[in-house]
């Protein structure tokens, strides 16, 4: 079994990633995912805010690029990390602007007011900024 796979291990993991996208779509934008997608809407929602509601189209579209398998070479291996790196700036930028300017809520407050803002991530980046440069210099 494992010999029939082997080539297909970029495929299954795009799958599982576009299947994971669609609960995550489900969950988040519909609410409408059960239990699972409840718990998962709200591990969104501590980890990454109200950013959540990108997540599942990040999810698909890696699921896809994977399952599309082109070959990578060099050149392109070093364009997607650059690629996968300036994201995950974005994305940690955008949740620690999210934690100051909404309130700057704090790991003991409930799970709303965390999603609402920026997450943990948020807090992690954005709650140290905020101590140090106050709301108008880390916002800057």
């Amino acid at each position: 079994m494992s010999s029939v796979l082997s080539g297909h291990r970029a495929d299954l993991w795009g799958v599982g990633f576009i299947l994971v996208g669609l609960l995550a779509a489900v969950s988040v934008w519909m609410g409408a995912a059960g239990a699972v997608g409840g718990g998962f809407d709200d591990l969104l929602a501590i980890v990454f805010g109200l950013i959540r509601v990108l997540v599942p189209v990040g999810l698909v579209a890696l699921g896809i690029a994977l399952v599309r398998g082109e070959q990578v070479d060099d050149d392109d291996a070093e364009r997607l990390a650059r690629a996968f790196l300036g994201g995950l700036l974005i994305v940690v930028s955008v949740t620690a602007l999210l934690h100051v300017v909404r309130g700057r809520p704090g790991i003991d407050d409930p799970v709303d007011e965390i999603g609402a803002a920026g997450g943990v991530v948020g807090m992690a980046v954005g709650g140290p900024l905020h101590a140090v440069a106050a709301g108008a210099g880390s916002v800057l």
